[in-house]
């Protein structure tokens, strides 16, 4: 069976064929998998944010985390990931990050009254009852379902400094994020951002950060070897072979 990669789309690939390749970061995703096994409802969250260039492996850290979840008995009865897209231009104030939450959270549970409250709210033009109306369903539908809900955003950079830009919207999230028992917030960004950085800003310090480094030598041959393995390509695993030395 082909296995198709998506270099700088690999929330199109197959998890299974992201697990096959993935190399160097095994240390992040079980701290992390380790802190959302041991969490409680109600209990403290830790937030991430994770730093490094575009095509390092930030996107893919990201569906392996939620695969992860999905695949672990222990984690998916804890654990909803929501997963936002790279290009989420809609996304201009809290109120449409929660909205947008409801409504994924709703289609991929099937849940009525996540998909009611969203029905009722989605053309609701006051955002502060949008927020506070959605952020009382999802509150509600976690009771229910003794769970969090792990939010997985990319590009949290563009998604501050350019779409919602608002320092009172940022620090409404920022509330949100610590006063509601239910969302963990992991988020992507290629560069470091003033929101996370200055001290004056309602971001400061309250994630944690892992830097993202680039793969060794070593890592980059054994990426290639997994790659050429899960395609069986076994002209290329000869050439690697012969030539490493020579790479």
């Amino acid at each position: 069976m082909a296995h198709v990669i998506h270099h700088f789309r690999p929330h199109l690939s197959e998890p299974e064929a992201l697990e096959a390749i993935s190399v160097a970061r095994e240390t992040l995703l079980q701290d992390i998998l380790a802190r959302l096994g041991a969490w409680q409802p109600g209990a403290s969250r830790q937030h991430y944010l994770l730093i490094g260039p575009r095509g390092i492996g930030k996107t893919h850290i990201l569906r392996l985390i939620e695969h992860r979840v999905r695949s672990s008995r222990e984690l998916a009865q804890k654990w909803y990931p929501v997963c936002f897209p790279e290009e989420q231009y809609t996304l201009t104030s809290l109120a449409d990050l929660v909205l947008e939450t409801l409504h994924r959270l709703g289609d991929a549970t099937g849940d009525s009254g996540l998909r009611a409250a969203h029905a009722r709210l989605r053309f609701d033009p006051n955002h502060q009852r949008v927020t506070d109306l959605s952020l009382d369903a999802l509150r509600q539908f976690c009771v229910r379902a003794q769970c969090g809900i792990l939010l997985m955003v990319e590009n949290l950079n563009r998604l501050l400094e350019q779409q919602i830009k608002s320092r009172e919207q940022i620090e409404s999230l920022r509330k949100a994020l610590i006063e509601e028992e239910w969302p963990l917030l992991i988020a992507t960004s290629p560069t470091f951002l003033d929101a996370v950085t200055e001290p004056e800003e309602p971001l400061f310090e309250f994630f944690q950060v892992k830097f993202l480094q680039e793969l060794s030598p070593t890592d980059v041959e054994l990426l290639l070897r997994k790659r050429a393995t899960l395609e069986n390509d076994a002209d290329f695993l000869e050439y690697l072979r012969r030539y490493y030395s020579r790479l």
